[in-house]
């Protein structure tokens, strides 16, 4: 059988807590309807959560708390190595 791999959604926090869906601004009201569409989706997406290292866990939180209730199943980080200054 033909297995279809599912889609990876890139939601990222920058250091002021402003939402982003695949690269594109998302406003934070906007954030609960998108995740409920995305877990309604067959195959279901995979979330990839990156937050800026200034970002406040608050913030962090409650986007994760926000992707479990809307009923994602697969949410990981992406983390992005340190730079040398």
């Amino acid at each position: 059988p033909n297995v279809e791999k599912p889609e990876t959604v890139s939601l990222s926090l920058n250091d002021e807590g402003a939402l982003f869906w695949n690269n594109d601004p998302l406003p934070d009201e906007a954030l609960a309807e998108r995740l409920r569409s995305a877990a309604a989706q067959n195959p279901q997406p995979e979330l990839h959560l990156r937050a800026d290292h200034n970002t406040r866990y608050q913030k962090i939180a409650e986007v994760m708390s926000l992707a479990r209730e809307a009923g994602i199943e697969k949410m990981g980080f992406v983390t992005m190595p340190a730079t040398a200054n």
